[in-house]
């Protein structure tokens, strides 16, 4: 494999891991046309996500649409709302999403797990390799349980002999410190209160 093959291959990689994100106060989803709408213009600018504001849907919840998915968190009435929709080709990137109210909902992203293939170019690793996924992947039972067993012998054997060395990420001063949290209660009990 050539350098520039090899390059290529890693912007490959990367552009496949990447998630392009959008945002947009759509004010109302509810309406006529409003939903084909906004689906068109998440088609156009060609995102994988989009988060939306002020969608005024009732209740919470995920409803498949023909070009994705539409995660939801509303309240009793159309007041407020967010949400997620997420492009077919992204939901497998996707974890969990959960309604947290009408005014904020959480997309968790999943964590790829990475393997430095690079050190299968080592004779000795790779032939380690091999025999570890000759031992492992041998199974018997339905195409279903096969192909799972596949994975699992994969993803093991990679797990030990070719994990990605990945460098700490310093920490974060942690913003939402104690006078965060005391406002942020403070603040609710005003709105009970109201």
């Amino acid at each position: 494999m050539g350098k520039k093959e090899a390059t290529t291959a890693k912007e490959k990689e990367k552009k496949r891991d990447k998630i392009l994100w959008g945002t947009w106060n759509v004010r109302g989803t509810f309406a006529a046309g409003a939903m084909k709408e906004l689906l068109s213009e998440f088609k156009r600018y060609n995102l994988d996500i989009i988060a939306l504001q002020e969608t005024k849907q009732m209740g919470s919840g995920i409803e498949e649409t023909k070009d994705g998915m539409f995660c939801k968190s509303g309240g009793k009435d159309r007041k407020l709302g967010t949400g997620f929709i997420i492009k077919n080709n992204s939901k497998h990137k996707m974890l969990d999403f959960r309604a947290v109210s009408e005014r904020m909902c959480i997309l968790r992203k999943r964590k790829m797990k990475e393997f430095d293939v690079n050190k299968l170019k080592d004779t000795e690793i790779r032939r380690q390799y091999e025999e570890l996924m000759d031992g492992m992947a041998e199974s018997e039972g339905d195409l279903e349980n096969r192909w799972e067993n596949l994975k699992t012998t994969v993803r093991k054997v990679s797990e030990q002999l070719i994990p990605f060395e990945r460098t700490e990420r310093p920490k974060l001063k942690e913003w939402f410190d104690d006078e965060c949290r005391e406002e942020f209660e403070k603040k609710k009990r005003q709105e009970k209160n109201f």
